[in-house]
């Protein structure tokens, strides 16, 4: 089989799916032919030389390449951008110049404008969640992505700014501690206020395929449900959705949640495709925030990148707006999908 080359970090993300994910969502099959590599670390598919760059984006350890063969060099974004928490790509190119490209593969996704979702950065995002946290009077819901790990460091940082407990569950406490070898700043820390409620579900996973022991480790941090109830204006919850309504159903008894929030923390076309973010705040009376911002380059980053490259053409991609190239950049060549285009 032809294998699948991706990061030493995307390859523990497949891991940690293969554990917690049901079996319809993980990728058993493709790890039995994957080949991992280092960030920054050239590697060779056949004629082609590889270069991997870790990237800026919301998926933890996704990188742009630099492929080089028969003296010729190309450029490929993927999905990129420069308002997250590192700035990878941004921070290593003035440092380590790339020179003489013949095509830059560029995504452009935003542009177009049709996806701003109301905040510019990462530390926008998480200013605003510090300000809902520190003002809440009940207690606040959070839905994001499990492996957007910016987001999950984002409203960790917040509530423990605000002085909150912040409430996860075994499958993201787990994929921390495993991502620590690669980035050693991520949460949890000694003396915080992170907590993990036990989900049955996940508990018996870990318990399966990691060892009884395993769940041990993180007993400190345990929390039931009683004490969230009873301290219930001191919680950040970021749980499955079906275990924050059931929460939800329990605080409802004793008092209204009309005081409390509930933030949602992703792309808004999700909220079209899927009716049960609204019906649970419909449900349960909770007004809802959207406090989000794009995994994927804004327009000016996408000019600085091309200002450090300085490549020969430009090739739109992972765009709806490929005719808007033209109006912002002087050498974009436009292809269709399927088309061949020879470097000279």
């Amino acid at each position: 089989e032809i294998p699948v080359y991706m990061s030493e970090e995307s390859k523990d993300l497949l891991e940690i799916g293969s554990i917690f994910y049901p079996e319809a969502l993980q990728q058993n099959e493709v790890q039995t032919h994957t080949k991992t590599f280092r960030q920054w670390n050239s590697f060779q598919v056949g004629p082609f030389t590889v270069k991997p760059y870790l990237m800026d984006h919301s998926a933890f350890g996704g990188s742009v390449f630099l492929i080089a063969a028969g003296g010729k060099k190309v450029f490929y974004t993927g999905d990129f951008r420069g308002h997250g928490r590192s700035g990878a790509l941004q921070k290593t190119i003035p440092k380590d110049p790339i020179e003489n490209i013949d095509a830059l593969l560029l995504e452009g996704t935003t542009l177009g404008g049709k996806h701003f979702v109301g905040f510019d950065s990462e530390n926008a995002v998480e200013n605003e969640l510090y300000s809902i946290f520190a003002s809440q009077k009940d207690t606040s819901f959070v839905t994001a992505a499990g492996s957007n790990i910016d987001r999950l460091v984002s409203v960790y940082k917040a509530a423990m700014k605000a002085e909150k407990t912040f409430v996860i569950d075994l499958y993201q406490l787990y994929m921390l501690e495993r991502l620590k070898k690669y980035s050693p700043g991520l949460p949890p820390h000694e003396g915080d206020h992170l907590r993990v409620l036990y989900l049955h579900g996940h508990a018996q996973k870990m318990a399966d395929k990691l060892g009884q022991e395993a769940l041990y480790k993180h007993t400190d941090r345990k929390i039931n449900q009683d004490e969230i109830l009873k301290n219930r204006d001191q919680m950040v919850l970021k749980l499955p959705l079906f275990r924050m309504d059931l929460l939800a159903k329990e605080l409802a008894k004793t008092r209204s949640l009309e005081n409390a929030h509930y933030i949602y923390s992703m792309w808004n076309g999700y909220l079209d495709r899927d009716p049960q973010f609204n019906e649970f705040c419909g449900k349960h009376g909770i007004s809802r925030s959207q406090v989000h911002t794009s995994g994927h380059a804004y327009l000016s980053t996408a000019k600085e990148l091309v200002k450090a490259l300085k490549p020969k053409a430009i090739i739109p991609i992972h765009t709806l707006s490929g005719d808007e190239f033209q109006d912002h950049f002087s050498n974009v060549v436009r292809l269709e999908d399927g088309e061949q285009l020879a470097i000279n």
